[in-house]
């Protein structure tokens, strides 16, 4: 049995289509023992991590016209930001682009994903920039005060990842470990949200493509395409959203033992059209791979599964 999208969206248009999301559809799963194409009609997935493929185009007005050539350099709240390719002569505009993963000069602790968080919440930023004619201009602006702001994903939403060992003698800085990773295999860390993650339930990209509509960070978004390192085996996604519709629970900054990294969040709605992305939809955690590798050069030493990560564990934070 085959379905077309057209099918499942005049379902939806009329009321009488099924969408569950997917912890839902795996409960009924376990009660039912099988799930065919008849019983659902939409699965929704998501992913919530740290997204260290992000990072914001912004452009808004920095001083009045004619006050300044063309700008050279910049920072926000200490961030650095790369002047982008439109010159912007003359105009006291500036484009941007601000990684997540930079780090501000003042504030070892404080990175990319903590401004963009800070400016969705509504709070006030600190502009420096360089013009090329040597003035220095400053100015403080919120996000309303920016009228071209998104958050872009070089890759984001991996399908699934790996866990992290470090089975040297000595401990070792990573973004992959909140403190500094134990040497001699004393703790693992894990990458990647096993049976809900988004491209896990639609692996062979039948449904995610160019224009297909996601929540990024909560604001209504589009995939672009396949991120930077995509592979047919384990792809990724490239997205884009507007900033001022981001809801901040969804982002942010994290601070890892080599410093700070970027957060993000990803909803997909998966329309289930045949046996094959159904049978990708009930794979479980325990049944999805779970690669363990030596984070001093990226080997594999291992292998698990998610179930060793998410089953009958205590998801609190503490």
């Amino acid at each position: 049995m085959i379905r077309r999208i057209e099918d499942i969206k005049e379902r939806i248009k009329c009321g009488r289509a099924v969408v569950l999301t997917q912890p839902e559809i795996s409960r009924m799963l376990e009660e039912r023992g099988e799930v065919s194409l008849k019983d659902v009609d939409v699965v929704t997935t998501a992913t919530r991590a740290v997204m260290s493929g992000t990072y914001a185009v912004l452009s808004f007005p920095l001083a009045a016209p004619g006050s300044f050539i063309r700008a050279s350099s910049a920072r926000i709240n200490g961030v650095p930001a790369w002047p982008g390719p439109c010159p912007n002569e003359r105009l006291g505009m500036i484009d941007l682009m601000v990684y997540g993963t930079s780090h501000s000069i003042y504030q070892p602790e404080y990175g990319g994903g903590h401004l963009f968080r800070e400016l969705v919440e509504g709070g006030e930023a600190v502009v420096e920039a360089e013009s090329e004619d040597g003035k220095v201009i400053e100015r403080s602006i919120r996000l309303e005060e920016i009228p071209y702001a998104r958050i872009f994903s070089t890759r984001n939403a991996f399908k699934n990842y790996v866990a992290f060992v470090n089975p040297r003698s000595l401990p070792l800085k990573s973004i992959f470990s909140r403190i500094e990773f134990p040497p001699h295999l004393a703790a693992a860390t894990v990458s990647g949200c096993g049976q809900i993650n988004p491209v896990k339930n639609d692996p062979y990209l039948e449904t995610i493509g160019i224009g297909t509509r996601i929540l990024l960070n909560g604001a209504q978004g589009f995939v672009v395409g396949t991120g930077t390192r995509s592979l047919p085996t384990r792809p990724n996604l490239l997205g884009l959203a507007d900033m001022h519709q981001m809801d901040p629970e969804y982002m942010g900054g994290f601070l890892t033992s080599a410093g700070p990294e970027c957060i993000g969040s990803w909803a997909v709605p998966i329309p289930v059209l045949n046996e094959t992305i159904l049978n990708a939809i009930l794979q479980q955690d325990r049944d999805i791979p779970l690669t363990i590798m030596d984070v001093n050069v990226r080997q594999k030493i291992g292998k698990s599964s998610y179930g060793d990560v998410w089953d009958s564990v205590d998801l609190r934070v503490r």
